[in-house]
């Protein structure tokens, strides 16, 4: 029987978002005030529960449900993506990549390993993966939806509003080593460059040569109504009060704001200093943030107010 592939029900993914609730509920309990964010930050708090013997080789339940975490990892970051696999031993949540045709289940991945006793590394377990099946590792984006023009945006206003932040304790916030703040901070600058027929900056801090985090302006009426429909998608299911703010918010963009995030910025500065470019957007041009593991928020008072 040749395998069917589907894309997760309904019901699959809320059992996916019940299994990584239930493992950082785990996590809590041990290490305090500790969350997803879907990047390699997320395989070291797994390697912490495994090198502590917190999760035993018989908690089958808890191994899979790290095995939902790690498998949240590779459909952020990589061209794999949760699927369901239906052939003649069953049907199963798995990984699938469609153009290489390949397949991985991350929920036993984990589990068996462990109960046979061998060792395991979850970051380079990840990479290791990534380096031989040749998948694409794919940037993360934050969107700002902003209600007024970006006519007068420059990249002096915006490091005027950046470069007071405090990075320090920031970096603690997102689990950024401290090592590199002050190297980072010291090569700091915005420039401006060619988008590809729109507007884009570029925020240096890393040596010359390296990755920078990328601005996309988009403002023409085309792309912006594109970008909306996109974000009203996002939360087409959802009926929370903070999804008709989001909603009523959408109806009065006028440009669209986005940070293109590489995947090793997400362990460095990169996801500090976008946050602080997103967080001034958010202040001085009425913009609605979209970011990491599907949060939506407004500024209020310099702060963040999720939704």
């Amino acid at each position: 029987m040749q395998d069917e592939i589907h894309p997760p029900s309904d019901k699959d993914r809320i059992w996916l978002r019940q299994a990584e609730d239930h493992i950082l509920q785990v996590l809590r309990q041990r290490y305090g005030d500790v969350t997803f964010v879907r990047s390699e930050a997320d395989l070291r708090l797994l390697q912490r529960l495994l090198d502590d013997e917190v999760v035993r080789p018989d908690q089958v339940l808890e191994l899979q449900c790290m095995g939902v975490v790690l498998g949240n990892v590779f459909d952020k970051h990589t061209s794999l993506r949760w699927s369901v696999v239906a052939n003649e031993f069953g049907t199963q949540l798995s990984l699938h990549e469609p153009e290489k045709g390949f397949t991985m289940y991350p929920l036993t991945m984990i589990s068996k390993r462990v109960s046979a006793e061998r060792s395991l590394e979850m970051v380079p377990l990840f990479r290791s993966f990534v380096d031989s099946l040749g998948v694409t590792l794919m940037p993360a984006w934050i969107s700002i939806y902003c209600k007024q023009p970006l006519d007068d945006v420059t990249p002096a206003r915006i490091m005027e509003g950046v470069r007071v932040a405090d990075f320090h304790t920031l970096a603690e916030q997102y689990d950024v080593a401290e090592s590199l703040v002050k190297p980072a901070r010291a090569r700091l600058r915005i420039e401006t460059v060619d988008g590809d027929g729109s507007p884009a900056l570029r925020l240096c801090y890393r040596p010359e040569g390296e990755r920078q985090l990328a601005i996309h302006f988009w403002t023409s009426p085309s792309r912006v109504q594109e970008e909306i429909e996109e974000a009203l998608e996002r939360i087409q299911s959802k009926k929370t009060a903070g999804a008709r703010t989001i909603r009523k918010h959408l109806g009065g963009v006028k440009a669209v704001v986005g940070i293109e995030i590489g995947f090793s910025q997400l362990e460095d500065m990169g996801i500090v200093f976008a946050y602080e470019v997103a967080r001034w957007f958010g202040e001085h041009k009425s913009g609605l943030i979209y970011g990491e593991q599907d949060a939506w928020s407004l500024i209020e008072d310099n702060c963040f107010r999720h939704l």
